[in-house]
């Protein structure tokens, strides 16, 4: 089974959990399991990373078209320009977090969802998380499912890598499928 990109990185720790039982109960002993990691950073290049610089907006646009989505699929009243996006690194969580900030105080309609959003002013929506890994941190976060780290190879500047791990033998699944 593999996971590239960031689709692993991209839910919280608790979704993780589960999505790491589940791969567990999936595979039998001896079966591996690919995955891709960003690794952690220092907050100013992640930051610096996450936040477009003037004139670019790959990922000022990758945040907005949530609220895009929203409009189109549940008939929301988002107007685009009403808000600010934003990235933040939280050295909790080793997750650098998106958010769009609200320009003005705003009430959104969402009718497809039934509800209504109040947003005041410099209010911030969090729409993504991208989770950084230590090696040691990724390798006891998936070991911790009945798998074992048996390969990993890094870019030269150890900031990505993509690991291998496979189901032990006589491991235990932790948590339900």
């Amino acid at each position: 089974m593999a996971f590239l990109g960031s689709s692993f990185a991209n839910a919280t720790r608790e979704e993780r959990e589960g999505l790491l039982s589940r791969i567990a109960h999936c595979l039998r002993p001896g079966e591996g399991f690919l995955v891709s990691a960003d690794l952690d950073k220092d907050r100013e290049t992640l930051e610096t990373c996450y936040n477009d610089p003037p004139g670019h907006s790959a990922f000022a646009d990758f945040r907005l078209n949530y609220l895009t989505r929203l409009n189109s699929r549940y008939g929301a009243g988002f107007v685009l320009d009403d808000f600010v996006p934003e990235a933040f690194y939280n050295e909790d969580t080793s997750t650098v977090e998106g958010h769009l900030r609200a320009r003005a105080g705003r009430t959104v309609p969402v009718p497809g969802l039934g509800l209504t959003l109040h947003l005041a002013r410099g209010r911030s929506v969090n729409v993504g998380y991208s989770a950084k890994f230590t090696e040691e941190q990724l390798a006891r976060e998936v070991g911790a499912h009945g798998f074992g780290l048996r390969a990993r190879w890094l870019d030269p500047e150890a900031q990505y890598g993509l690991f291998l791990f496979r189901r032990a033998p006589s491991a235990p699944v932790v948590g339900r499928a």
